[in-house]
């Protein structure tokens, strides 16, 4: 029986976490940000895993079919790298022409199920100015969520402090949930998203 690379990736991660495997889904990871014409077989939402968004309601990453997609993880208690992840992420919304904001969605995933309740994730959208229309924060189990870092190439590691060390990764997923752009580091100029953004919003007509 022959495996999509996703389902490869998510076989690796059931084996070991760290490691050649964790090596492994990070060279898929960047080889598929750089595929600009994925089929469905590499889609995140093929994911069977079950999340809770910051409403308390239980959610699916399917959900978010049909439109593209910014994606980010990040955990509410950190107070250096996900406020710059979520600054470079509201400078892509601005960036965005009024429809073209309309037709994209924003996400925010958390390393941190422990802390991070659908109300604290509530309590973040008020404080950080999130537009609930176009903004989505989900919680989900420790397995969850390590297999969707593994899927997007996100390395992160819990240490002593109850803190999170983690790589600064924003992902673009089309309408299908292909990666189709992974933006890495801080204090980026959106214009290159802003391409891909429009680029799959042109296709999609």
């Amino acid at each position: 029986m022959e495996h999509t690379p996703l389902l490869a990736i998510c076989m690796s991660f059931l084996i070991c976490f760290d490691g050649a495997a964790a090596v492994d889904r990070y060279a898929h990871a960047a080889n598929v940000r750089d595929r600009s014409n994925q089929g469905s077989g590499d889609s995140v939402y093929q994911l069977n895993s079950q999340w809770t968004d910051q409403n308390g309601k239980s959610a699916s990453l399917a959900r978010f079919q049909g439109k593209p997609l910014i994606v980010a993880k990040i955990y509410t208690s950190c107070k250096d790298v996900c406020p710059m992840i979520i600054l470079d992420m509201q400078a892509i919304e601005k960036g965005l022409p009024e429809q073209a904001r309309e037709q994209t969605q924003f996400a925010l995933i958390s390393f941190d199920p422990e802390r991070d309740s659908p109300a604290q994730l509530k309590l973040f959208e008020s404080s950080h100015g999130l537009n609930a229309k176009h903004w989505t924060l989900l919680t989900g189990s420790d397995d969850s969520v390590r297999m969707l870092a593994a899927v997007l190439g996100i390395r992160y590691v819990k240490v002593s402090s109850g803190e999170f060390a983690h790589s600064s990764v924003i992902t673009v997923l089309d309408s299908k949930g292909n990666i189709q752009h992974q933006q890495s580091g801080l204090k980026k100029d959106p214009g290159e998203v802003l391409s891909v953004i429009s680029r799959l919003l042109t296709h999609s007509k």
